[in-house]
């Protein structure tokens, strides 16, 4: 979800009820098996199943009707892991390769990380990690 909570709200709120959604939520395996692209900016990994990550979104959104997730610019949401965004193509491609001949990755999600920041460079800062009930 970006953005999430006015960086006005006081932190604890939104970490005691993220804490209580997210107590009710089981860990899982998933795979990451395909690279996928957002136009020529952004490539990244598609997590299988999907669904589980949605969910995720989809719980958090109902918390908050108000947010949006992805500021409301997009129609879907497209769970993924970023593996580059904003470099030069050739950049991005050859990440993309490299990253290809590792697939399928096999995990299992165990922590929601709520992190904050913003679009400048470095501004990403982990605030927050709740573990995922067992």
């Amino acid at each position: 979800m970006y953005p999430f909570v006015d960086p006005a709200t006081p932190q604890d709120s939104p970490i005691r009820r993220l804490r209580t959604i997210l107590r009710s939520v089981r860990r899982f395996p998933y795979r990451l098996g395909r690279v996928g692209w957002f136009a020529d900016d952004v490539v990244w990994l598609a997590p299988e199943p999907a669904e589980r990550f949605s969910e995720l979104t989809h719980l958090v959104h109902n918390a908050w009707p108000h947010l949006q997730p992805y500021g409301g610019v997009h129609e879907s949401i497209t769970p993924h892991l970023t593996v580059g965004d904003s470099g030069s193509i050739e950049e991005l491609r050859r990440a993309a390769e490299e990253v290809e001949q590792q697939l399928p990755i096999r995990a299992v999600a165990r922590e929601v990380w709520l992190i904050d920041g913003c679009h400048a460079p470095g501004s990403w800062r982990l605030q927050k990690r709740f573990t995922l009930s067992e």
